[in-house]
């Protein structure tokens, strides 16, 4: 449905993968990423699966769409 990168830091990347369906649960996201310009791809932790959780309780409640969320962290330099 819809894939957002959020701005990245120094040295982290974090996404959002909003999709449809998979009421179950039971679908998984796998992550990998490479260094500009090399072959060797690294895998990363899978997405984390989210669906209308209630978020933010203490200071101002939410209820979160129905998507994947993850980050890639300590990356080096065009990766």
């Amino acid at each position: 449905k819809r894939f957002i990168v959020d701005p990245p830091t120094i040295e982290n990347l974090g996404f959002r993968w909003y999709i449809e369906g998979d009421s179950n649960r039971n679908a998984s996201v796998d992550v990998a990423f490479r260094k500009k310009g090399h072959s060797q791809w690294n895998r990363g932790l899978p997405m984390l699966r989210v669906h209308h959780e209630i978020s933010n309780q203490r200071y101002g409640p939410y209820r979160t769409g129905n998507l994947f969320a993850g980050s890639v962290l300590f990356l080096e330099p065009a990766t």
